[in-house]
């Protein structure tokens, strides 16, 4: 299949001025490789829409250029650059770590490390993690955000392992619950309901999954281990470096956030009246397939 053609051109003015200020150059990352991150940027930030030049060029001048240039080059393998890395950004990965696993930091630090410095060769090319940064936010920001996400993963591995030990009768099922809510639980089926109610319910869906991804990643992350995998505001705190009340408040304003969103996207594009939003509050969860786990997926 051939690939799309290409957003951001080596060459361009604009382009050339952003590879100066990011210095890329210092880490021997050459214009083209350069040019190809920006692109990839770029089209992570579209999801597939069709680019408008004017707003491209506002969102690449806005990324960490120079964060962006170290991840190409130690993307690329290069000894300089890696040499930077370890001395400036790996003592942030180290504490970050600590601050988020306690005891267990060091570990979760050095597993990260090693995929950012890719163990996989495929096609004569390093296969790193360093592939998915785009330079939206500060590198170490990111990297902190990965580490938070590997954490809450080792705890939810270690919480299914747990729950076969205990069984049913500790609430094993309860994330799984939370994370899907499939239709018809009550025992109604679907036919016996005003035939409307599905288009609202879908509707619905549609509003939500918009207000879901105009949220940073941080947020959907939040959210995700909150609702979705079961973290305790204790650990969500520690996860986030704060207090547990400020978790909490934080969350609560999230979910006043995604309503008043979802809900004035119905009034206003739909036309739903009060009613009818009353009505997609109580039959979302059952004719529809809130896949809560597929809505907070970091994109």
């Amino acid at each position: 299949m051939a690939s799309a053609p290409a957003i951001v051109h080596p060459g361009d003015p604009l382009v050339n001025r952003l590879y100066e200020r990011a210095a890329a150059s210092r880490w021997g990352v050459s214009a083209e490789s350069f040019a190809a991150a920006l692109d990839r940027s770029a089209r992570q930030a579209l999801g597939g829409r069709p680019p408008d030049p004017t707003a491209v060029a506002r969102y690449l001048e806005s990324l960490h250029l120079e964060d962006l240039a170290l991840a190409c080059a130690c993307r690329e393998g290069r000894p300089e650059a890696w040499d930077h890395f370890m001395t400036h950004v790996r003592p942030e990965l180290y504490r970050a770590a600590r601050a988020i696993a306690g005891d267990a930091g060091r570990e979760l630090a050095d597993g990260l490390a090693a995929d950012l410095y890719g163990t996989e060769v495929a096609g004569g090319e390093r296969r790193s993690l360093l592939d998915y940064f785009h330079g939206r936010s500060r590198l170490t920001t990111w990297l902190r955000a990965v580490l938070a996400r590997r954490q809450i993963d080792r705890m939810r591995a270690e919480r299914r392992v747990a729950s076969l030990d205990e069984g049913p009768e500790h609430g094993s099922d309860d994330v799984a619950a939370a994370a899907t809510c499939r239709g018809d639980r009550d025992g109604s089926s679907s036919t016996e309901l005003d035939p409307d109610r599905p288009r609202l319910v879908a509707m619905f869906e549609d509003a939500l999954a918009r207000a879901v991804a105009s949220l940073p990643p941080a947020d959907r992350l939040a959210l995700a281990a909150y609702y979705v995998h079961g973290v305790t505001l204790a650990e969500l705190a520690r996860l986030r470096g704060e207090h547990e009340s400020s978790v909490s408040r934080r969350l609560a304003r999230l979910r006043r956030d995604l309503r008043k969103r979802v809900e004035d996207e119905l009034r206003t594009r739909h036309r739903l009246d009060e009613g009818d939003l009353r009505q997609c509050y109580e039959d979302a969860g059952r004719l529809g397939s809130l896949d809560a786990a597929r809505l907070l997926a970091d994109r």
